[in-house]
């Protein structure tokens, strides 16, 4: 570890090596927060992004059973390296963990969505109360694909990230 951090000092103006070289860091992190930070770090240093430090990143997201945080880095990683399967698979293992989720929310809430004060969460997904988990599941795939920004790949960047912000609250409010 040492020796990853001398070899960051000999050219700190470096940021494709200095990334790598917190990617590399991350792996000798004696807690999860350390190994995030270093792989935001990376992340923040290579503008272009770096595939590599998103799917690192997911993993970690993973076994903090953050999964939502997880399925974002896969699919950021994915756009910017399409030809990982490895990545397809744990991107669709995250999906799958937050529908499981969703269920249970719905078992543990009497059936139904949690509620939060003014906001209808039935009607934000155009479903009735007596909805059934799988139409509830089928709502949110549908209103989620209006919002994903792949849908809108003519729209400016900043459209996309509005879309993507729109989906994650979304996300956040319904699971």
């Amino acid at each position: 570890m040492e020796t990853l951090r001398s070899l960051m000092s000999i050219d700190p103006d470096h940021a494709l090596f200095q990334s790598e070289a917190y990617i590399a860091l991350s792996e000798f992190q004696e807690s999860a927060d350390q190994a995030l930070h270093c792989l935001t770090l990376a992340i923040r240093l290579n503008q272009r992004g770096s595939s590599r430090a998103y799917a690192e990143r997911g993993k970690l997201y993973r076994q903090l059973q953050q999964h939502e945080s997880a399925a974002a880095d896969f699919e950021t990683s994915l756009q910017l390296e399409p030809d990982q399967p490895a990545v397809k698979r744990l991107l669709a293992q995250s999906r799958r963990t937050l529908l499981s989720q969703l269920g249970q929310g719905r078992q543990r809430h009497g059936g139904g969505l949690q509620q939060m004060p003014g906001l209808d969460l039935y009607g934000l997904l155009g479903v009735g109360s007596s909805a059934s988990t799988e139409e509830i599941r089928a709502a949110f795939q549908a209103k989620a694909s209006d919002f994903h920004p792949d849908k809108h790949a003519s729209a400016t960047q900043e459209q996309r990230r509005a879309m993507e912000r729109k989906l994650k609250a979304m996300s956040r409010q319904v699971l």
